[in-house]
């Protein structure tokens, strides 16, 4: 008990001492963290879809000449690619290692949306106020489970970045229409301008997030109505203008290229199919992929009903794919060939519902139990069960405590569109096939309502009550999660370690 009252004590006055200059200092011992991370890492290579879009700088240069119009990429969009340029470029004039600047580069920028944005955007949007221990807790978890995320350059972080800034930007723009009575002000349009660019960029960067464009508008017009805002057709214009200014080049180079007006990158034409098509059929043949890069020989490891996983080698990477018994048992009732639209993929979902909802839901389990953290593996073994048991632990804790404060009771409407624009990604990938990656903006989202619930202040006072009912239903819960975790390692072959 007397430990409970020191810790609650201690952290008081930690807290009232540093407050006041809580962001710069977190954001310090961020990027310290990250710092330590890079330097203690070997990795001097990009692999994969990291080592793809750093490749696809040079797709702007022609003829010793860079123009936007060059860009030659047709499954990923210019926009990463491009944001990427400077790295390159300081790289070749400071003969700095790419890695190294890119690397540094990312810890600046990631240390400040972590302290900083995501802080003051859950502080806005759900009117409450986070003290230094909360966004430290937040910091650690994100850092805790993603670290490796920050060595490579894939578009998973920088799209989550740029969208959560997009509604960040959105929701201040009505704060500022709620301080301006007389609605004088354009600084309101000013902010949901950029919020408009941000959120497109966001779906150039990844195609997955096109659903978060409309889903915008529609916060938009929900929020106007409930500010009583007079003026939304005008905000509506302004986040429309600053959209068309981000997708603009992708469409001068769809159109000056291939002769098609489209915001979005053509994957279709490299493919020879729809990439969406391409998607749905694998998220029905697999489970889980993951990336090695070790000197170990894979082989093919045998599944049950004889079925063996699928190897691909290229170069010196192996896509190690982990099949989805349901899903092969479907495609074999419903015949690959016959899924050659998304309307024909709806109508198969209707006709096999409880299939279906059991292969999304390995495919959840498989993107929420995190056993793969390293992105690209140097050995074939999972993280380790410690690892997944404070994992599995924080999804639980923030559950439990989102349930009890009621998060979404309030203004719930324009909250669930809002956080459905940031997992539109996550919607995508529950019917594709799943890499852990793909679900950071839920895993993202739940430590921000562990982290940022008041309640949580209490867990380790004597205000907190240990409820028994609660201890049991956790307990039954990890069991059952860990079993089926190691169910679904041990079709690869491969066992759970500590």
């Amino acid at each position: 008990m007397n430990l409970f009252l020191k810790i609650d004590k201690l952290g008081k006055n930690i807290n009232n001492k540093i407050d006041k200059y809580k962001e710069l200092i977190l954001v310090l011992m961020l990027f310290l963290f990250f710092i330590i991370y890079i330097m203690l890492n070997r990795s001097v290579e990009f692999y994969g879809d990291g080592a793809g879009y750093y490749k696809r700088i040079d797709y702007f240069i022609n003829d010793g000449k860079f123009a936007l119009v060059n860009y030659r990429g047709v499954i990923r969009g210019y926009a990463w690619p491009l944001l990427l340029t400077p790295i390159k470029l300081l790289s070749e004039i400071t003969n700095i290692s790419h890695f190294l600047i890119f690397r540094i580069a990312l810890a600046i920028f990631s240390s400040g949306f972590f302290a900083i944005l995501i802080p003051r955007f859950v502080e806005k949007a759900f009117q409450i106020k986070i003290n230094f221990l909360q966004r430290l807790f937040f910091c650690i978890m994100v850092f805790y489970f993603w670290a490796p995320m920050f060595l490579h350059p894939l578009a998973d972080l920088p799209a989550f970045m740029f969208n959560i800034a997009g509604l960040y930007l959105l929701y201040s723009a009505y704060i500022e229409l709620r301080n301006d009575k007389k609605q004088k002000s354009i600084k309101r349009y000013i902010l949901i301008f950029f919020a408009g660019m941000f959120i497109a960029l966001t779906s150039v960067i990844r195609p997955v997030y096109q659903l978060g464009i409309y889903m915008s508008v529609i916060l938009i017009m929900v929020l106007s109505i409930k500010k009583k805002d007079k003026k939304w057709p005008i905000m509506a214009m302004s986040f429309i203008i600053g959209a068309a200014i981000a997708f603009a080049p992708q469409v001068l180079i769809n159109v000056t290229r291939h002769g098609i007006f489209s915001p979005y990158p053509q994957g279709q034409l490299a493919l020879g199919r729809s990439l969406l098509i391409l998607q749905l059929k694998e998220g029905l043949r697999l489970n889980e992929a993951i990336t090695y890069i070790g000197s170990q020989e894979i082989t093919n490891r045998v599944f049950i009903d004889s079925e063996s996983s699928v190897v691909k080698k290229v170069q010196d990477i192996t896509f190690f794919e982990f099949p989805n018994i349901i899903g092969n048992t479907l495609l074999d009732r419903i015949g690959e060939q016959n899924i050659t639209t998304f309307f024909g993929y709806l109508v198969n979902v209707a006709k096999y519902p409880f299939e279906f909802l059991a292969l999304i839901g390995t495919h959840f389990f498989a993107g929420m139990d995190l056993n793969f953290p390293d992105i690209y593996l140097t050995e074939m073994k999972p993280a380790g069960k410690l690892f997944s048991l404070l994992n599995l632990s924080a999804i639980f804790l923030a559950c439990r405590y989102t349930i009890k404060k009621r998060w979404f009771k309030e203004d719930w409407l324009i909250k669930t569109i809002m956080f459905t624009v940031i997992i539109t990604p996550c919607l995508i990938a529950l019917i594709s096939a799943m890499e852990e990656r793909f679900m950071i903006p839920l895993h993202m989202i739940l430590y921000m309502l562990l982290a940022f619930n008041p309640e949580i202040k209490n867990l380790f006072t004597t205000k907190h009550k240990f409820n028994a009912g609660i201890i049991l239903i956790y307990l039954i819960y990890i069991a059952l999660a860990f079993s089926f975790s190691a169910m679904l390692l041990s079709l690869g072959g491969i066992n759970m370690t500590f």
